[in-house]
């Protein structure tokens, strides 16, 4: 096991106070050409196509089609005319109070064969032209357009999901890179996280058109006395639907929802998959393998921000190409007592893994009688004492470093950014982050004793 100071500089000094990083105020498309993941170029080409999406946002969902070049105008009007479309027509006139069911009813009876319901409404005098225009805008707005396209096999399913999603909320920059693959979610989401440069899933919900800002924070309020999410708040309460959730995370990570419908394990996909990854990780972690195809790993979690797991499992499977997809909470235990022969535990909210981490204590260790100061909660005045020979700093090193040996850890990382000191064990290849609150707080006060500490009994010199 190796223990590693992440800042430390030749001159001896670690865990310095860094500048401000001027990377604050670049755009997410600046920072990913600046973490070297994608060209200049890459970024441009995915601005063009940003800004089209956006122009063709302002069409209903036929025109969008057209615009696309997906199908044609003759296509269009086709579909406008299919008796379907045409039943429907006549209920919207009948829901916006334009026609009666009488005068429907009397206008199919005369209709001739192939004749537009609308034109015979018109002619009949039910419908002044600007009320067909209204119908018929709707009507290109409708779902079932779509639906009716691919059935015709006009389009398939993947431009239809595409052409909806332009027409409800064109999308960022990112989701473009990420549908293009000049970027990978994992990557992007690393970016997005580094950076503070996430939507917020409130503020997806509100451009989805799901919920208004006033629900938004009134949902946030109580979150503020709840160990709920914000999406299960708003499910909770009926103010969204499961699905809607799903879409909105499913956005806000990069990656797509798959409800999984149908899907089975072989007896091989088993025997092969449990062993990449074990019944203990995928507890743990909230994330189960579905399919190894060639080099092409996938994954499914349940949380956006097990992402960085995933991220970390590239470290360990170089040789693998790791993908993700969201899937529900109930699926994922239906999968795991698939896969693992084993029920999974009630899924933890992130107040209870905390509180776990934070007070469970692996058995058969004995971590010493660590005395830390009374005053720990205070809000001292002082600095941190940056002494060498600091008894305190002696105890949170042998802590640190039994903490690491009782988890199995190969490295200890200390490493210091813009929010300050953070101690990451490397277990089962992973880099994972450590949930104590009270040692996170000592971290922040005595680094450099710590860091003084490690050198001494390293035989480094402190000078």
């Amino acid at each position: 096991m190796s223990l590693t100071d992440s800042n430390a500089q030749p001159n001896g000094q670690s865990l310095s106070k860094r500048p401000l990083d001027v990377s604050a105020n670049l755009r997410i498309g600046d920072l990913l050409v600046k973490e070297g993941f994608v060209k200049q170029e890459d970024i441009q080409r995915a601005l063009t196509i940003q800004k089209e999406e956006a122009e063709l946002a302002k069409y209903p969902l036929g025109q969008i089609l057209v615009r696309m070049g997906a199908i044609q105008e003759e296509d269009l009007q086709g579909l406008l005319n299919h008796p379907e479309l045409k039943r429907d027509l006549g209920s919207l006139a009948i829901e916006k109070g334009y026609i009666t069911r009488a005068q429907l009813a009397e206008a199919l009876r005369k209709q001739t064969p192939g004749q537009p319901l609308g034109d015979l409404l018109v002619k009949e005098g039910y419908l002044t032209p600007e009320q067909l225009q209204d119908l018929q805008k709707e009507q290109m707005n409708s779902k079932r357009l779509g639906e009716l396209a691919v059935q015709k096999n006009l389009i398939d399913e993947k431009t239809l999901q595409h052409a909806l999603k332009i027409q409800k909320s064109p999308r960022v920059l990112g989701e473009i890179l990420c549908d293009l693959e000049l970027v990978s979610p994992l990557d992007l989401y690393y970016v997005l996280n580094k950076y503070k440069k996430q939507f917020k899933l409130g503020e997806i919900l509100i451009r989805l058109g799901y919920i208004d800002k006033e629900t938004l924070n009134q949902a946030l309020r109580e979150q503020r006395h709840s160990s709920e999410s914000l999406g299960e708040i708003l499910v909770r309460k009926q103010l969204i639907t499961n699905e809607q959730l799903q879409e909105a995370l499913s956005r806000q990570c990069n990656i797509p929802f798959r409800n999984l419908r149908g899907f089975a394990y072989s007896e091989e996909d088993k025997k092969v998959l449990s062993g990449i990854i074990s019944r203990k990780y995928a507890e743990k972690n909230l994330m189960i393998p579905i399919s190894l195809i060639g080099k092409d790993l996938t994954l499914a979690i349940v949380r956006p921000e097990n992402i960085h797991t995933a991220r970390e499992l590239k470290g360990l499977y170089s040789n693998l190409n790791i993908k993700c997809v969201l899937i529900t909470e109930e699926k994922f235990s239906e999968l795991f007592e698939v896969l693992y022969s084993a029920k999974l535990g009630r899924f933890q909210t992130k107040v209870d893994q905390e509180e776990q981490e934070e007070e469970e204590s692996p058995k058969g260790i004995d971590f010493m009688q660590i005395e830390l100061d009374e005053d720990m909660d205070s809000d001292a005045d002082e600095g941190p004492v940056y002494d060498a020979q600091d008894i305190e700093a002696e105890e949170l090193v042998n802590f640190i470093i039994k903490y690491g040996i009782s988890n199995g850890a190969s490295d200890i990382h200390i490493e210091q950014d813009r929010e300050g000191a953070k101690l990451r064990y490397r277990i089962d290849g992973v880099l994972q982050d450590v949930n104590i609150s009270w040692l996170k707080k000592k971290l922040q006060e005595k680094a450099g004793s710590i860091i003084s500490r490690i050198k001494i009994i390293s035989n480094l010199d402190i000078a």
